[in-house]
């Protein structure tokens, strides 16, 4: 039914796309957000899958499973590559053989299911090695990184001589953002060392949360940072 050629060359676009979507992670984890060389080679359909997939996002709950490695490659491999690759192969075709054929159905369904699956379980641990391969000489092996692929890396360590908190906060590239004496936003005691556990949220590159939920601001800009954070609490 579909001539050889267009087999082979439907083949090599999805393994070309799947391919950049792994490959992206290794190349730059910063474009794992973007993902612009996704958009580029899902066109026309990636315009139009963004759109629709912004708009569910706005649905409770959804966004954030959008938001996910599975979701990702849904949308960009499975739902964009699936839509060219029919043009490559023949719309009418395949439209054809799905529509007579109840295991190429469920073939289709099965084998896209295991591959988001994969997505989500493997990409996750890709994203994670390259993200530590790229991590800058002058960063300590304890910071963590912070607010996705394009964030900062972040690093607390209590002085129990002082009674303080130290801290320190740099771009991904280890360009120092800020650094010295953080002090709690609620105004409480310092953050001792068995609560000095950074989480990974998506915040301010002048605030460090904690997984305890408790925030610590740069003491040398206080005022600043307590008000404006106030202002953000209000808001919400």
């Amino acid at each position: 039914m579909f001539a050889r050629a267009r087999i082979i060359a439907a083949a090599v676009y999805l393994l070309l796309l799947a391919f950049v979507f792994v490959g992206l992670a290794y190349a730059d984890p910063g474009w794992a957000e973007g993902g612009i060389p996704l958009v580029v080679l899902g066109l026309p359909w990636s315009i139009p899958v963004l759109l629709v997939a912004a708009g569910i996002s706005a649905i409770p709950g959804i966004g954030k499973i959008m938001a996910t490695e599975g979701g990702n490659f849904l949308m960009s491999v499975v739902v964009c590559g699936g839509l060219n690759a029919m043009l490559i192969l023949g719309v009418s075709k395949v439209w054809r053989l799905m529509r007579g054929s109840l295991f190429a159905r469920m073939l289709t369904l099965t084998v896209a299911a295991a591959l988001v699956t994969l997505a989500q379980l493997v990409m996750p641990h890709i994203q994670h090695d390259a993200l530590e391969r790229s991590r800058p000489q002058n960063i300590p092996k304890d910071a963590v990184h912070v607010g996705g692929a394009i964030g900062w890396w972040q690093y607390c360590a209590y002085d129990p001589v002082r009674d303080v908190d130290i801290c320190h906060i740099w771009n991904r590239g280890g360009l120092v953002l800020e650094e010295g004496v953080f002090v709690p936003y609620d105004g409480g005691p310092p953050a001792k060392s068995d609560t000095l556990q950074i989480a990974d949220v998506n915040n301010s590159p002048s605030e460090i949360d904690l997984r305890n939920g408790r925030i610590l601001i740069p003491k040398a800009r206080e005022a600043e940072l307590r008000q404006f954070l106030d202002r953000m609490s209000r808001k919400h």
